[in-house]
């Protein structure tokens, strides 16, 4: 059994309760796994997976989702996955709700997993409560998390080794952070990184730039009057180097925040896109011969796969 840490310190010490740790929950993936080649593979992708008389489960895989494995077990059917980052070789962390109770909790499941992908220990603890959200992620370093507050109209940042919880930004009461946020952060001791988020306000939707370190603003994309869901952004270093935008349930696909806006590829209709480590694959959630699937495309030959069917919720990349 791996100890909850300082992590769990943290959170206790802010005077939020902290969930047992222990082995992972029982059982393999909900498809029953496929029999052929290793039983595991590194995890790659994280998703809620729905079961058939029991609340769902966040699990892992790798290529094959047939070898997912549970990482934690929610006590609600309304279960959602934020984000999953890759916090360093075999330990990875996860952002989700578990609509078990109101005001919503907000949960950070830990995973670690050996160099064939089987997992070996996780944890989770509550981070805070809120009857709403908006902006909710981990920072690409996976050291703090991310949500929005309405109430005091700020997107608040928890510190993941001591659980302070302080602002990250305050704006204006007529905007609202929306459903994607992403925080670029190489720095676990400052607040000087670079966040992007969707704003709403009496404009429409928009993606903004907010340069912590500089203390600039600036609108990279919109605003636009379209459903404006999420995005994901590709890195290379601190550069951008691809970018996906969800807008009306089509998922539009960029070198850049300009390429996406003036001259979009359409790759399909579809959701919640988000990029592979190696930046040459997306995964979405689409549709095939309107039934919903889970899809992976292509950035290199402009094809997309099946990754899955519907039994998979919130799909996200593990990176």
């Amino acid at each position: 059994m791996r100890a909850v840490n300082i992590l769990a310190f943290g959170v206790a010490a802010a005077g939020l309760a902290v969930a047992a740790t222990g082995a992972p929950p029982s059982g393999k993936g909900g498809k029953g796994g496929n029999d052929s080649g290793p039983a595991y593979e590194v995890p790659t992708t994280v998703f809620v997976e729905r079961q058939r008389r029991t609340p769902p489960r966040l699990v892992v895989a790798g290529n094959d989702s047939s070898k997912s494995q549970p990482v934690y077990q929610y006590e609600n059917y309304a279960a959602y996955l934020h984000d999953a980052v890759l916090v360093s070789e075999g330990h990875g962390r996860a952002l989700i709700t578990d609509r078990a109770d109101n005001p919503l909790p907000m949960i950070l499941v830990e995973f670690w997993f050996d160099t064939d992908g089987k997992i070996t220990d996780t944890s989770h603890v509550p981070l805070v409560s809120r009857p709403d959200w908006g902006c909710e992620a981990l920072s690409s370093d996976g050291t703090r998390a991310l949500y929005y507050d309405r109430d005091v109209s700020e997107v608040r940042v928890i510190d993941l080794a001591n659980g302070d919880d302080t602002t990250l930004v305050a704006s204006d009461p007529s905007q609202s952070f929306g459903s994607s946020c992403d925080y670029k952060s190489d720095d676990p001791l400052n607040l000087n990184g670079v966040l992007h988020a969707v704003v709403r306000d009496s404009s429409g939707a928009r993606i903004d730039r907010i340069d912590m370190a500089a203390g600039s603003t600036s609108t990279v994309y919109g605003p636009t009057s379209a459903d404006l869901r999420d995005f994901s952004i590709h890195y290379e270093g601190s550069n951008i180097a691809l970018v996906a935008i969800s807008e009306d349930y089509t998922i539009r696909f960029g070198s850049n925040f300009s390429q996406a806006g003036a001259a979009p590829v359409s790759i399909a209709s579809g959701t919640e896109a988000d990029f592979y480590c190696e930046g040459t694959r997306l995964l979405f959630k689409g549709n095939v011969r309107k039934a919903r699937y889970t899809r992976v495309y292509d950035t290199t030959t402009g094809e997309a796969a099946t990754y899955d069917d519907d039994s998979e919720w919130t799909p996200r990349t593990l990176c």
